[in-house]
C-alpha cells in the first residue's frame, strides 16, 4: 500500500506494507477440549503477533463466547458449554482464523422417573397405567414379577413413555406383587375378594381447549390417585376418541376434532375420568390461520418458576396451549382466539441432571430446559503419586465422588497418556501409560485428575557398558626430556581418566574426559646411566614408559694442545654422541643402547688411536 502525504508545494510518499500470512499464523495452547456433560467454563489462549487481528466463532450453538469475539494481537478468549440433555457424546469446535479448537462433551448419564412407585386396586382387578419420564435417548424395560399382574403395553421403551398394566381378579387373600420399570419398583396392592376398593379421585390438566376449523388432535393428561381406572366417552359426533378411551392411574386422552364446514363455532364436549372436558372449535374463515410464538424455548433455573410465550394469529383463529410432561403445567392461556399469551409454572428440579419438557402452543412445540439442581461435588483420588520404572507401562488412579459429580482426566506432559476413562461421573478409574525413560536421569510429569495434580516419578535408565581402547600400550623414550601422547577410544557417553605413577611422567593436558580422547604425556630426563621405565593408568589400563640410559663421558689427554685425535664406535649398539674429533685435551661422549639379551656384551670405542673396552650387564 502507497500512503501519499501532500503539503503546501510539495508532497512525500511512504510505503506501508501490511503483515503477511506468515507473520499472522495464529497458534493455539490446544487442538482438543473435554467438557463433561454439566457443561462449564472455559478459556483458550491465543498466541499471535501484535499487529494480527484475530476473529473466534463457535460452529455450534451449544458452545457460546462470553468474552469479544473479535481482537489483536495475544488475547485470551473465554467460552461457555451448555449442559448435554442426552445420554450421547457430541462434538463441536471453536474457530479462530484458520485453525479450531474441537470441543468433546459427554452424554448426561439417563435417569428415569416414575409417576408413582405403587397403586393399591380392589379385588376385582383392572387396568393400571404409569408414566416413564426419561432423557430422550435413554432406553428401559418393564417386567412384571407377579403371575396376576400383565404388562399389555410399554413393555420397553425410549425416553417417556407409558406402561399399561391388567391386573387379574383376587378370589383369595389379600396380595401384593411388583413391576420392574426402568429399574425401579412399583408396587400393586389387591384387596381380598369381597373387601372394598380403594377410594379414586381424578383431575385434568385442563378442563377446555380450542381447536380451529380444520380441525386436528388435541389431548388432555389424566391424573388419577392410587392407580384408578377410568373411562373417556366423546357427546359430540365431531368429536372422536382416537387414544386413551379407557386406563388407569395418571395417563393422557387424545381427541380427534373433525374439520368445521360451518362458518359458526361450534361447541362440544366429552366425559372423562367422570369430569367434564369441553372443546370450542371455530368456524370456517375467508382467512386460513397462522400461528407464530414469541419464542420456541425457554431456560429455566433449577428452582420452580413461572414463564410465559406470545402467540400472534388472526382475529378469528382459536389455538390451545397443553402441557406435555408431568413438570410444567399451563397456568393461563389454555386457549383462545387471536393474540394471546400462554404462562405457564415449571416446578423445582431435584435431579442433579438438566431436563427438558415441551408445551404444544397453537399446533406449536415449545421447548422448555431446566437446568439441574446444584450439587456440591468433592473428590478424592487412591493416590496422588505413581513411582514407575524405566521401562514402558501402565497405572492407574481411582476416582470417589458422588454419582451425580462429573470429572475429566489429561495428562500434562507427552509421555504421559490417558488410555481410558478421560471423562465421567461418580467413582471410576483412570488409566494411563507411561512411555519409556531413555535417559539416565530420572523424570517426573503429572496428570489433573478431577482437579487435583498426580505426580508420576520416573526412575532414569541405566547406564551403557563402558569399554576402553588405548594405543600406545608402550611407549619408548630416549634419555633426554620428552613428551608423547595416548588415544583414548570408547562410546561417547562413557567418562575415563588418566593418572602418572611415577614423578619423572607428567600428565600435561587433559586428566579426565568423556568419549574418544587424547593424553598428553611429559617425559623427564635420564639422570642415570642406565635405562629406566615407568607407567600411568588410564581408567582400566596400565600404560608403561621406557626411557634410555644417560649419555657415557670419557676424557682425552693429549700430548700437546695442537695434537689433533678422533673417535669412532666398533660396535652397532654404542654411538659417540660428542667430541667425535678434537686437538689436544676433550671429552668424548658416547650412548649405550639397552642391552635387550639375557647375557652380557662388549664392544670397543677407538679414541685418539686408543681402544676404550665397554662392557654392559645382561638384559632383563
Amino acid at each position: 500500500m502507497l500512503l501519499v502525504l501532500a503539503s503546501c508545494g510539495s508532497s512525500s510518499s511512504t510505503n506501508v506494507t501490511a503483515p503477511t500470512t506468515a507473520q499472522c499464523a495464529v497458534t493455539l495452547t490446544s487442538n482438543s477440549l473435554n467438557m463433561g456433560p454439566a457443561g462449564g467454563d472455559g478459556a483458550l489462549t491465543i498466541a499471535v503477533n501484535r499487529e494480527c487481528s484475530w476473529t473466534a466463532k463457535p460452529d455450534v450453538d451449544w458452545i457460546s463466547l462470553t468474552s469479544t469475539p473479535t481482537g489483536q494481537g495475544g488475547a485470551t478468549i473465554n467460552f461457555r458449554v451448555a449442559a448435554n440433555p442426552t445420554s450421547s457424546s457430541r462434538r463441536g469446535g471453536i474457530g479462530v482464523n484458520d485453525h479450531r479448537v474441537d470441543v468433546t462433551q459427554a452424554g448426561s448419564p439417563c435417569t428415569y422417573a416414575l409417576s408413582r412407585t405403587s397403586d393399591a386396586i380392589d379385588a376385582t382387578g383392572g387396568k393400571r397405567a404409569i408414566l416413564v419420564t426419561a432423557g430422550p435417548s435413554c432406553a428401559w424395560t418393564a417386567k412384571s414379577n407377579a403371575a396376576w399382574v400383565t404388562i399389555t403395553g410399554g413393555a420397553s421403551g425410549t425416553g417417556n413413555g407409558t406402561v399399561s398394566i391388567d391386573v387379574s381378579p383376587n378370589t383369595g387373600l389379600e396380595r401384593s406383587g411388583t413391576v420392574a420399570i426402568a429399574g425401579q419398583i412399583y408396587t400393586l396392592s389387591q384387596t381380598a375378594a369381597g373387601a372394598p376398593g380403594p377410594d379414586c379421585t381424578f383431575s385434568l390438566s385442563s378442563a377446555s381447549q380450542s381447536a380451529g376449523a380444520a380441525g386436528g388432535p388435541v389431548s388432555v393428561t389424566v391424573l388419577a390417585s392410587g392407580g384408578c381406572a377410568w373411562t373417556a366417552t366423546s357427546h359430540a359426533p365431531w368429536l372422536t376418541i382416537t387414544a386413551g378411551a379407557s386406563g388407569a392411574g395418571d395417563g393422557a386422552v387424545q381427541i380427534t376434532v373433525a374439520a368445521n364446514g360451518s362458518s359458526a363455532a361450534r361447541t362440544g364436549t366429552a366425559t372423562i375420568a367422570g369430569q367434564t372436558f369441553t372443546v370450542n372449535q371455530s368456524g370456517v374463515s375467508s382467512t386460513p390461520c397462522t400461528y407464530s410464538l414469541s419464542a420456541t424455548s425457554q431456560s429455566a433455573g433449577a428452582s420452580s418458576s413461572t414463564g410465559s410465550v406470545d402467540v400472534t394469529t388472526g382475529t378469528s383463529c382459536t389455538w390451545s396451549a397443553t402441557a406435555n410432561v408431568s413438570w410444567l403445567s399451563v397456568t393461563a392461556g389454555a386457549s383462545g382466539t387471536g393474540n394471546g399469551t400462554v404462562q405457564f409454572s415449571v416446578a423445582a428440579n431435584t435431579d442433579p441432571t438438566s431436563r427438558s419438557g415441551t408445551l404444544t402452543v397453537a399446533g406449536q412445540t415449545f421447548t422448555v430446559n431446566q437446568a439441574a439442581a446444584a450439587v456440591s461435588c468433592s473428590y478424592s483420588l487412591s493416590s496422588t503419586s505413581v513411582s514407575a520404572p524405566a521401562s514402558a507401562g501402565s497405572s492407574t488412579v481411582d476416582i470417589t465422588t458422588t454419582s451425580s459429580c462429573p470429572w475429566t482426566a489429561a495428562a500434562n506432559d507427552s509421555w504421559l497418556t490417558i488410555t481410558s476413562a478421560a471423562s465421567g461421573t461418580g467413582n471410576a478409574t483412570v488409566s494411563f501409560s507411561i512411555a519409556e525413560n531413555t535417559v539416565t536421569s530420572p523424570r517426573s510429569g503429572t496428570l489433573t485428575v478431577a482437579g487435583q495434580t498426580v505426580t508420576v516419578n520416573q526412575a532414569a535408565a541405566a547406564p551403557p557398558s563402558c569399554s576402553y581402547t588405548v594405543a600406545p600400550l608402550t611407549i619408548p623414550a630416549g634419555s633426554g626430556a620428552g613428551s608423547s601422547s595416548v588415544d583414548v577410544t570408547t562410546t561417547s557417553t562413557c567418562t575415563w581418566t588418566a593418572a602418572s605413577n611415577d614423578s619423572w611422567l607428567t600428565l600435561t593436558g587433559a586428566t579426565s574426559g568423556t568419549g574418544n580422547g587424547t593424553v598428553a604425556i611429559g617425559i623427564g630426563a635420564n639422570p642415570d646411566p642406565s635405562s629406566r621405565s615407568g607407567t600411568f593408568s588410564l581408567s582400566d589400563t596400565t600404560l608403561s614408559v621406557t626411557a634410555a640410559a644417560a649419555d657415557e663421558t670419557t676424557h682425552v689427554n693429549a700430548s700437546a694442545s695442537s695434537c689433533p685425535w678422533t673417535a669412532s664406535s666398533g660396535v652397532t649398539w654404542m654411538t659417540i654422541t660428542s667430541g667425535a674429533s678434537g686437538t689436544g685435551n676433550g671429552p668424548v661422549g658416547f650412548h649405550v643402547d639397552a642391552n635387550p639379551d639375557p647375557s652380557p656384551r662388549t664392544g670397543t670405542l677407538t679414541i685418539a688411536g686408543q681402544t676404550l673396552t665397554v662392557t654392559q650387564d645382561a638384559g632383563p
